[in-house]
């Protein structure tokens, strides 16, 4: 008998079991389909064990509580269906691991008119309108309209008094993959009963990167919230990474700064996610960034400038495509910790330190353009691409044309062989050494200690965290969710993740309600005076709304 795995395709159903150093085994655990489970003792090794279900068998009722429960979006008010633009990111760039156009939509959490309520953003593709909603005292949301160049992706966004007069404003962060469309940053200003107006010279002339994510917090010290926006990848151009940069908030309006803030960023890699938290405990707010084909890395602010401490905290630099970060004192010492989120461990590639995946950037068949080419390293020092001959040939036609003349010498083929040059010498090598999603600790003497998640935090991609203490024992608890659609078409879409909570960032639960199996790009916990609900936001399709149980 055979298990059928896709057209003519299939699998034996002998199933081998190693067991490493063990010499037995007393029973073994089926678990069917249906919830029954049945055990099977081992008499002895190296033995076949037939299994057959049997209907009798008793089925052992889940008995897991539920955290979570999905109601209707409508029933609050926060009725947003995030609709994106078609982009062809291939066309342009046919050997890019995945899409730059589908990053969002992007959630905020914040209180806009200083009732003390939750008000929620989220971020429009390009060319659709963003949507503020703003919480009444019966715990329902009315949309207001924003004004603004809706050509722009909303690919984060920050609800802050920027102006310390009570209320709150807003700052948008614009980027994505669409090429030849300038962008820039937008910066509201809350006017109050006249709502809120976009400052006209608020934020200054710069030359506006494609940005990726925010971070807010008085670093300067004055009293008022300064601003760091991170640069992700410039669009056509993966993976070289776009410009980030730092604004000191002077009196409510920005300036950009002749000191040197960030200028131990610019070769940190491009950015996908930032967090501000003081890890060293001087009283000061420290910057912790993590992005693509970049380690989690942690800056501590000097007074006048943020440098590169990582080093130093006891952290060895692993290398991955981070996603998600959120600071948070999960093993309660009184200092915030970090959880990251990355590619995670259910993916086609599978860095690691002897192994790393590699990325190589260069103008390979010199027609003035740059090329992406994605890479496994072996043991023994091979380099073999990982993408097809048709794929590559079609980016760089002198590969058919000159270096091989059928597919059997392309997979005879190293990439020295295939680039006519040693690939570490291209103008761009980066390696990805570490996909899964991790805790990074505090320990003692100012150290940091990196643990992965459970199992069940690492079958997709983690872009969005939450943390709170969902079962009300006093500790903090970890929520995820993420996933990845728009892969390039030689390899699957990272699809697997349906959530995950971790109670006490450690204790997996099975059965939490917590269930979404979309393209899942942000997560945020919001509250009205009664209750308290988690918000997921899916690319190009509905938001989902989940609320927390007592």
């Amino acid at each position: 008998m055979l298990q059928t795995a896709g057209y003519q395709s299939g699998r034996s159903a002998v199933v081998h079991f190693g067991l490493g150093e063990l010499s037995r085994v007393d029973s073994a655990r089926v678990i069917w389909p249906t919830g029954a489970v049945q055990t099977i003792e081992i008499e002895e090794l190296n033995k076949y064990y037939t299994v057959v279900y049997n209907p009798s068998y008793t089925i052992t009722p889940k008995s897991e509580k539920k955290y979570f429960e999905e109601i209707d979006p409508g029933s609050l008010g926060l009725t947003f269906t995030h609709k994106e633009n078609i982009c062809y990111d291939f066309k342009s760039e046919i050997l890019l691991p995945h899409k730059q156009s589908t990053l969002g939509p992007s959630l905020e959490v914040g209180d806009i008119n200083g009732d003390g309520l939750d008000d929620l953003f989220i971020g429009g593709a390009s060319g659709q309108d963003a949507a503020l909603f703003i919480q009444s005292d019966q715990g329902k949301f009315t949309q207001t309209n924003i004004s603004g160049r809706k050509e722009w992706e909303n690919l984060d966004a920050a609800i802050f008094d920027a102006d310390n007069d009570g209320d709150g404003d807003l700052y948008l962060v614009n980027g994505g993959g669409e090429e030849g469309i300038a962008k820039r940053d937008m910066y509201y200003v809350n006017k109050g009963s006249n709502g809120l107006a976009e400052h006209p010279r608020g934020i200054p002339e710069i030359n506006w990167p494609n940005g990726s994510c925010i971070v807010h917090a008085d670093f300067d010290g004055n009293g008022f919230q300064d601003v760091f926006v991170a640069g992700g990848a410039k669009p056509g151009t993966y993976p070289l990474a776009d410009s980030s940069y730092f604004l000191l908030n002077e009196g409510g309006s920005f300036t950009s700064p002749e000191s040197p803030w960030i200028a131990d960023l610019p070769d940190a890699g491009f950015i996908t996610s930032a967090v501000s938290t003081d890890f060293n405990q001087d009283g000061k707010p420290d910057l912790v960034i993590a992005g693509e084909w970049m380690p989690v890395s942690f800056y501590q602010n000097t007074g006048s400038s943020f440098k590169n401490v990582t080093a130093s905290l006891g952290i060895e630099e692993e290398i991955g495509w981070w996603y998600s970060l959120k600071a948070a004192d999960i093993n309660q010492d009184g200092i915030e910790d970090i959880i990251a989120g990355n590619m995670g461990k259910n993916h086609k590639f599978r860095p690691s330190r002897d192994k790393p995946f590699m990325i190589y950037y260069d103008d390979y068949d010199e027609n003035g353009s740059g090329d992406i080419v994605l890479a496994n390293t072996y043991a023994d020092g091979t380099c073999l691409p990982v993408r097809g001959k048709q794929c590559m040939s079609e980016q760089m036609p002198f590969i058919s044309n000159e270096k091989v003349r059928d597919y059997g010498e392309f997979a005879n083929s190293d990439l020295m062989n295939l680039l006519g040059k040693n690939p570490e010498e291209s103008k761009v090598a980066l390696a990805a050494t570490e996909f899964s999603s991790s805790l990074f600790l505090s320990q003692r003497l100012g150290r940091f200690k990196r643990e992965e998640l459970p199992a069940m935090a690492q079958v997709g991609p983690v872009n969005g965290v939450c943390v709170f203490d969902v079962n009300n024992d006093g500790k903090l608890d970890i929520l995820t969710a993420g996933n990845k659609y728009n892969t390039e078409v030689e390899t699957t879409r990272a699809d697997a993740s349906v959530g995950c909570l971790l109670l006490s960032g450690e204790t997996t639960v099975y059965n939490s309600g917590f269930f979404t199996r979309g393209n899942v790009k942000d997560i945020e916990l919001l509250k009205t005076a009664t209750e308290t609900f988690v918000l997921v936001a899916n690319n190009n399709s509905k938001m989902q709304v989940f609320r927390v149980l007592d």
